[in-house]
């Protein structure tokens, strides 16, 4: 189970997700909150964000 549907739920995933974000694309956080699901961005570091092929 590396997509987990319910990450979005868990506020730890997305404050981690968010501060990988953040270091990887150099986005800032208000950008993030309001982009809700950003499976098109590049995420290297997080590849449980990436979908299974």
């Amino acid at each position: 189970t590396l997509a987990q549907p319910g990450i979005q739920q868990n506020p730890v995933a997305m404050l981690a997700i968010r501060k990988i974000m953040n270091l990887v694309g150099g986005i800032s956080p208000v950008e993030l909150s309001q982009i809700p699901s950003t499976p098109q961005l590049p995420t290297p570091a997080v590849p449980e964000l990436a979908p299974t092929r």
